[in-house]
């Protein structure tokens, strides 16, 4: 999967993804998320469609962080 990410994201300096990895049943189950950008594109817009929420903490603690009580809300 890295291999192939890298060919296809070549001006990255290694692939972009997100990997959330677990043991069930003594089996690791594995989930990989291929990323276009670092952020989507609603957290660096400045009008009411701006939504402040961390998708990386989801994936990687499995909580979201909303730093603005507007975007709560939301």
């Amino acid at each position: 999967m890295f291999d192939y990410l890298k060919k296809h994201q070549l001006d990255q300096v290694e692939p972009m993804m997100n990997i959330i990895s677990f043991m069930e049943n003594k089996k690791f189950i594995i989930h990989i998320f291929p990323r276009k950008a670092y952020r989507p594109w609603l957290y660096a817009t400045e009008s009411e469609t701006q939504f402040l929420v961390n998708p990386e903490a989801l994936a990687v603690a499995g909580m979201f962080v909303i730093p603005l009580k507007e975007n709560l809300i939301k």
